[in-house]
């Protein structure tokens, strides 16, 4: 009786993949570093920029050198979370973006 209800009551958990890459979106397919938030949203460190994954869409990060607040490089070596949730992205010679 005890083997029937653990059977009855067990739930088959379906795992989905998506396959990501530059025909899909993705900046490069050379990826360093691969990391979530909270929300559950996939950030990943490429060798040309950073990509937020939502889901079902990919946004590029990259550096602009007209824009002082871009990332310092492209090529990314760490992406990160502290504590605080804020976001931490090493780059590969450019340091520490924040």
């Amino acid at each position: 009786m005890l083997l029937v209800s653990s059977v009855l009551f067990s739930q088959v958990e379906v795992l989905r993949f998506k396959n990501l890459n530059t025909e899909k979106g993705l900046s490069n397919n050379w990826v360093n570093t691969i990391t979530s938030d909270d929300r559950g949203f996939v950030w990943i460190g490429t060798r040309s920029g950073l990509n937020f994954f939502d889901g079902s869409e990919n946004t590029v990060f990259a550096h602009n050198s007209l824009d002082t607040c871009s990332l310092s490089l492209n090529d990314i070596s760490k992406v990160v979370f502290s504590k605080k949730k804020n976001l931490f992205v090493g780059t590969w010679g450019g340091g520490l973006n924040t």
